[in-house]
């Protein structure tokens, strides 16, 4: 059931970036970009509008501009097994 609803941008990584992740923990994750809130942390799961895929948040990267408008970069794992 859902919590709360929030419009997403994809996040594309750089192929360094790709090589860096490859091996790791964050291999086969995707980043979305989020207005910054409060609301989002790593105890929620994400699902997309029109998916019955679920997601484990993995790390939370919140804005740092300290402007009124700002964004976080959430990471997403597929849940196995759902």
């Amino acid at each position: 059931m859902a919590q709360f609803s929030k419009h997403y941008a994809d996040y594309q990584r750089t192929q360094t970036q790709n090589y860096q992740v490859n091996g790791t923990d964050l291999a086969n994750t995707i980043i979305i970009a989020i207005r910054s809130t409060d609301k989002v942390d790593k105890a929620l799961k994400a699902q997309f509008k029109n998916s019955e895929d679920v997601y484990d948040i993995v790390d939370i990267s919140k804005g740092t501009t300290g402007k009124p408008i700002d964004y976080d970069l959430v990471t997403l794992k597929l849940q196995k097994g759902v």
